[in-house]
C-alpha cells in the first residue's frame, strides 16, 4: 500500500484569446456596407445591401456574368476595413497549481504449487480542483483533467511451459477536457485473455484476445443524456508463434 501527494504547477492549458489574423479585412464592417446600411435604413438584408452599393459605389462590389447578366454577388474589402476577428485557440503554461494525492493497493499472491495466482491493485486518486457543471458558459474555470480511479485484477496459471492470464482493466470516469463546455468519457472496463504453451524450448504458440466482451467507449458532455463520442467496442484476436534464441 501506499500514498502519494503532488503539488503540480506549468499546467498546458488551451487559452482562447480574440484578435485579428492574416491583415485579413471585414468589408461587412466596413464603411461602405455601413453607408449602406445607413442609407436603406433598419436591418437590409445581403441583396439589398449589394443592390445599393451596385449602383452609388461599384468599385467596392465584385460582379459576375450570369445569363448574360452583370449581377452584384460580393464585397470587395479596403485597407481600410476593420480586420476580422477570430477566436483564438492555443496551448500555454496556466498559471493555476494543483494538489493531488491519492492511495495505491496491489496484492499479488501465488497458489502454493498448483501454478495459479493472482495480480490485484486498485489506485484512488483525488483532486483539490474540480469542474463545476452548474456554472454555464461564460465562467471561467479550472480543473485538471484525467483524474480518476482505476483498477486491475489478474487471474494466472504458470506452470509446466504453460501460461495462462485472464485480466479485467477498469477506469471510472474522468473530465477529459473543457471550453465552454466539459467533455467527460464514461467509466469503462474491458476483460483481456491470453494463453501459451511452450511445446518445444524454444518455441512458444500463443493467442489472445482482447476486450473479448465487446465493451463499448462513450463519453458526455455536462449531461449524461449529452453524448459527444460513442465508440463501439470489437474483441479482437491473434494467434502465432515465437521462436526465442
Amino acid at each position: 500500500m501506499g500514498f502519494f501527494h503532488k503539488d503540480v504547477s506549468n499546467f498546458i492549458a488551451n487559452t482562447t484569446t480574440q484578435g485579428p489574423l492574416f491583415d485579413l479585412p471585414n468589408p461587412a464592417q466596413g464603411a461602405a456596407v455601413q453607408a449602406a446600411r445607413a442609407a436603406l435604413g433598419g436591418n437590409p438584408g445581403q441583396a439589398a445591401i449589394l443592390a445599393w452599393l451596385a449602383t452609388s459605389n461599384p468599385a467596392v462590389v465584385r460582379f459576375e456574368t450570369i445569363n448574360n447578366v452583370r449581377t452584384p454577388t460580393g464585397i470587395i474589402g479596403q485597407n481600410a476595413d476593420p480586420d476580422v476577428v477570430f477566436t483564438i485557440t492555443q496551448p500555454a503554461n496556466s498559471a493555476q497549481t494543483a494538489k493531488l494525492h491519492g492511495f495505491e493497493f496491489a496484492v499479488q499472491h501465488s497458489f502454493w504449487d498448483t501454478g495459479f495466482g493472482t495480480i490485484l491493485n486498485y489506485t484512488i486518486v483525488r483532486s483539490d480542483t474540480r469542474y463545476d457543471n452548474t456554472l454555464r458558459y461564460t465562467a471561467t474555470q479550472f480543473a485538471v483533467n484525467g483524474v480518476s480511479d482505476s483498477a486491475n485484477a489478474v487471474l494466472y496459471y504458470d506452470k509446466n511451459g504453460v501460461q495462462v492470464r485472464v485480466a479485467y482493466n477498469w477506469r471510472d470516469g474522468f473530465l477529459s477536457g473543457y471550453g465552454f463546455d466539459p467533455f467527460y468519457v464514461a467509466a469503462y472496463g474491458q476483460v483481456d485473455v491470453s494463453a501459451s504453451w511452450e511445446f518445444k524450448k524454444g518455441l512458444t504458440a500463443f493467442v489472445e484476445g482482447i476486450n473479448i466482451t465487446n465493451a463499448d467507449r462513450r463519453g458526455h458532455m455536462r449531461n449524461n443524456n449529452t453524448v459527444f463520442f460513442a465508440a463501439p467496442g470489437y474483441a479482437r484476436y491473434t494467434a502465432g508463434m515465437r521462436y526465442s534464441f
